[in-house]
């Protein structure tokens, strides 16, 4: 069941040939070194990413993308725009229901956007 595949993807170069890619969840196409956004002049040079919560949109226009999908100990995600994917790889020892995003009620001073800062993405490994 592709629902339950998790997946290792750091430090892994691969290529997926087009013989065998309908096999395989979507999205793994854009995270191959080859893939077209990261060959010459980047499309997408340019983007903002909340990580661990919806979408945010400020005035300036900076639209923080939403990075609020639930990631297990091997696992990733793709935007449905392609233009950004995160990848999570680790288990935490210390829990039996492990965590991967983190939030805190905390003010943080010196910034115009403190509500950027109480969400994260977390992860025992690497992301």
């Amino acid at each position: 069941n592709q629902q339950d595949l998790q997946l290792n993807l750091v430090a892994n170069n691969f290529t997926i040939e087009s013989s065998n890619s309908s096999v395989l969840p979507s999205g793994l196409s854009c995270l191959q070194r080859n893939f077209l956004c990261n060959r010459g002049s980047p499309i997408y040079y340019n983007f903002a990413i909340k990580c661990g919560s919806p979408q945010i949109i400020y005035s300036n226009p900076i639209v923080y993308e939403r990075d609020s999908e639930a990631l297990g100990p091997a696992g990733y995600y793709v935007t449905n725009t392609n233009r950004w994917a995160v990848s999570n790889v680790g288990l935490f020892a210390d829990s039996n229901i492990p965590q991967y995003t983190s939030s805190s009620s905390s003010q943080v001073t010196g910034t115009l956007d403190p509500e950027l800062f109480q969400t994260a993405r977390i992860s025992a490994g690497s992301l």
